[in-house]
């Protein structure tokens, strides 16, 4: 299965902590196995879930998202995600 970049969204919701929106279940099934996310909004009809994670740093959230979808991430200023 190919990752598509809309497949995986982070971005800083407050000092040390982060998000990550996904709509890959493979995505998803990798972060509920991981100790450090935690699962905090899913939908019930489509494939839609949002994790957060407690991090120390941008450069481990980077390191997080590029080892669950192999890719550096890019980000954009404007709405100021990574994605």
């Amino acid at each position: 299965m190919e990752i598509d970049e809309s497949d995986l969204l982070m971005w800083k919701e407050s000092p040390g902590r982060f998000r990550f929106q996904t709509i890959n279940s493979k995505i998803s099934r990798q972060m509920k196995g991981r100790k450090n996310f935690h699962l905090t909004a899913s939908s019930l009809n489509k494939n839609f879930w949002i994790y957060y994670c407690d991090l120390s740093s941008v450069r481990a959230a980077l390191s997080r998202f590029k080892g669950l979808t192999g890719r550096k991430p890019v980000y954009t200023k404007q709405e100021e995600i990574y994605y």
